[in-house]
């Protein structure tokens, strides 16, 4: 069901060129190859190139690796989720992953607090403001 990490070679740029499980590609060719997947939820099975950002952003990844689309906190989008060692499944950014991002960055910690308050936003959209599109928060010390 799911793909061996002896299988995956994991993604690495050298120098303008980068390469997704020994290919060599272009970020936007990265990019749309990623959007296309993202298009029909459900588990993704042989995919070696997504295999590929995902050990290659983080480490902490299950054997077999099993990766599956499916409807983010959003709950308008799609993204990838991994399965952890654990058995929960957690979600992974092919942007981030082919950016380099390793987090700890001002970005990640704004991201972290928008996850923590991602319920609430979702419940006040559904119960107060359904025709509202789209919400500001900002997190400013009082």
């Amino acid at each position: 069901m799911g793909i061996s990490s002896s299988q995956v070679k994991p993604f690495f740029k050298e120098g303008r060129k980068i390469f997704i499980n020994g290919e060599r590609v272009t970020i936007k060719d990265a990019t749309d190859r990623c959007r296309n997947l993202l298009s029909v939820p459900g588990e993704l099975t042989g995919e070696l190139y997504i295999a590929s950002l995902l050990i290659s952003w983080k480490d902490n990844y299950a054997d077999p690796i099993r990766i599956k689309v499916g409807l983010g906190s959003d709950g308008v989008y799609n993204c990838f989720y991994y399965q952890q060692r654990s058995g929960e499944w957690d979600d992974f950014s092919y942007k981030k992953a082919l950016s380099g991002c390793k987090g700890d960055t001002k970005q990640d910690v704004l991201e972290a607090f928008r996850y923590e308050v991602r319920e609430q936003i979702m419940q006040y959209r559904r119960n107060n403001a359904p025709a509202i599109k789209g919400m500001h928060i900002d997190h400013v010390v009082p």
